[in-house]
């Protein structure tokens, strides 16, 4: 089998995942053990249920392209006689009673569901059950797609080939009326074969309970796409699969939004990878238009620079108004400019004394000081550049395993000092891929929260003398987990914010942490790896002297995908906040992205 080249983050973050998970750690240790660049023989996972984690791993993936693909087909067809001959003539079914639903409406979104106890749901024969399913496609005129995925799965004791399955699986369309319209729906199966081929043939149903059941509609869409229309369409996104290795390896763009010429439309500056510097001018409010070159901005690709091809390119960008005239001026890629009251920029960045130790993740601005200057905080993923020579970093070694942030005073007069040292800002060596200021007291000082990738999040407190300290344990903000961004806002209107952290999140590694614990793993070790997989968190406050309390699970927001750079707005005017957050990411087959 040949394997496509995906981008190579996520090739590292997804076979290590499947190393750390399946080849770790055997209860034999008794201290903690911290996890390096490679795993001691002495540390492996017991060999029997090592060999049961990779059958139901396996057994999963023929599941959901052997039965799901025919299931699914015959399901969205509304074949009946399809569907019945995949149960077993001894099979049981159950699901939820139609008097058991409960409806409600919130800022547009009506919802119908469905939940119950298994041991309350009606007993069914196949038939009613399957008179069930096809009923759910009923509210839908238009069904654009139907899919099924394993959230867990295991080996029924006792019996060769009999298996245990919970699946959630997800309908999308429109109704009758134009609506969009989205139905999940959560199923336990139980199921056996003699062989792998028998999955995607008849009877090997012998049990399928409804769980719960979510039919949610809205009057109108909030959004509609109008890229090509307003010509965003020519930012370059490049085919990742067609990358040369190292290039895919780094590849990453970052976008700033502001109104850099004051007329009243927002514009977008883009810091890509091959380095041309990209400003698109909102055209008012109809289109936009590049007018980076234009506007002397400096073009910093490796053919433009005649730089080495293993030398990285600096793809952060932010706006910040430094010297306080009223326009924002613009650090993009290697260069820092000062906006000429938006006729143009001039190249700033010798005067500045700005110097990037590496390629930066991205930027944050605030004046943390309260001296009327805007400073900016630069952080960093890696500790070293790997042009994609097989060269291995460390994945789990926390505060060495990354680089150093930098925390730069704005002195007022055209120039910036670092001052990471003094103000204890850094934060370690950590691989911080996002960072947010926010009020996380009430004295009225920006404080600063970290998102790590393989490491613990910090919460960095401002003593309001220049310097920081690291409060991430005592407010129980600090666990263990592989983050790729943070927000903060007050989700429930009390007054205490709350810290909403984008997760990586993996189906495998969800199902297989299902089935290993501390009596497999230290202690150390577990939380770790269960932390690589848990999803996105959220963390609530609701008083003065009370902790933090982690609250995804009870929210509803641990399981949304592999997520990233998340944002609190209120996007339908009702006064609460929402939350938007990018997921997804390349897998090995295109089609199949892991979160």
């Amino acid at each position: 089998m040949t394997l496509r080249p995906m981008p190579g983050r996520h090739l590292y973050l997804i076979a290590l995942l499947y190393v750390a998970l399946v080849c770790s750690c055997r209860k034999a240790a008794e201290q903690p053990v911290a996890l390096s660049t490679s795993f001691s023989h002495e540390l492996e996972l017991d060999p029997a249920k090592q060999k049961a984690i990779w059958d139901a791993e396996h057994i999963t993936f023929a599941l959901e392209h052997r039965f799901g693909d025919a299931f699914l087909k015959a399901w969205k067809g509304k074949d009946r006689k399809a569907l019945l001959s995949h149960f077993a003539r001894a099979s049981v079914a159950s699901y939820p009673a139609e008097k058991d639903s409960v409806q409600q409406e919130q800022a547009g979104v009506h919802e119908r569901r469905w939940e119950v106890a298994p041991d309350q749901a009606p007993q069914a024969d196949d038939a009613g059950l399957v008179d069930f399913l096809v009923a759910l496609l009923d509210p839908f005129d238009q069904l654009e797609s139907i899919g099924m995925r394993v959230t867990r799965i295991k080996e029924q004791e006792g019996e060769d080939n009999a298996w245990w399955a919970q699946i959630l699986v997800t309908l999308r369309g429109s109704s009758p009326g134009g609506q969009v319209a989205i139905c999940e729906s959560v199923h336990e199966i139980d199921f056996s074969f003699a062989s792998e081929e028998e999955l995607g043939l008849e009877r090997i149903l012998h049990g399928w309970h409804v769980q719960s059941v979510s039919h949610r509609t809205t009057r109108r869409p909030l959004f509609r796409e109008v890229t090509s229309d307003v010509g965003l369409d020519q930012v370059p996104i490049p085919d990742n699969w067609n990358l040369e290795p190292h290039r895919a390896f780094h590849y990453r763009f970052q976008v700033a939004v502001d109104d850099y010429d004051l007329d009243g439309y927002p514009d977008v500056a883009v810091a890509s990878y091959d380095g041309r510097p990209i400003l698109l001018k909102n055209i008012r409010g109809q289109r936009f238009a590049d007018v980076g070159l234009q506007l002397q901005l400096n073009n910093w690709s490796r053919e433009a620079r005649q730089s080495p091809p293993d030398k990285l390119v600096n793809n952060a960008v932010g706006w910040v108004d430094y010297n306080n005239d009223g326009y924002p001026d613009l650090l993009m890629g290697p260069y820092f400019y000062r906006n000429e009251k938006g006729k143009g920029f001039v190249d700033v960045t010798a005067e500045s004394g700005l110097v990037f130790q590496r390629d930066p993740m991205g930027m944050a601005v605030v004046d943390y000081d309260g001296d009327g200057f805007l400073d900016l905080y630069l952080y960093y993923e890696v500790a070293e550049q790997v042009p994609g020579n097989g060269t291995v970093r460390p994945w789990i070694g926390d505060d060495k395993s990354g680089a150093r942030n930098q925390l730069w005073h704005n002195e007022g007069d055209g120039s910036f000092r670092d001052v990471t040292d003094v103000s204890q800002s850094g934060a370690g060596q950590r691989k911080t891929t996002a960072v947010n200021w926010f009020f996380f007291d009430d004295d009225h000082l920006p404080d600063l929260y970290l998102a790590n990738d393989f490491g613990v999040n910090v919460l960095l407190r401002n003593q309001g003398d220049g310097t920081f300290v690291d409060i991430s344990k005592e407010t129980g903000t600090s666990d263990y987990s592989t983050s790729m961004g943070v927000a903060t806002g007050d989700l429930d209107n009390d007054g205490y914010p709350e810290i909403y952290i984008a997760n990586m999140f993996s189906k495998m590694g969800r199902r297989i942490i299902a089935q290993v614990g501390t009596q497999d793993y230290p202690g150390t070790v577990y939380d770790q790896i269960k932390g690589s997989c848990a999803g996105n968190r959220l963390y609530r406050r609701t008083g003065d002297n009370q902790p933090w309390q982690e609250s995804s699970a009870e929210m509803g927001i641990n399981r949304v995908g592999w997520a990233y750079s998340p944002a609190m707005f209120d996007l339908d005017g009702d006064g609460w906040l929402d939350i938007y957050a990018s997921t997804g990411y390349m897998s090995f087959d295109r089609r199949k992205p892991d979160g």
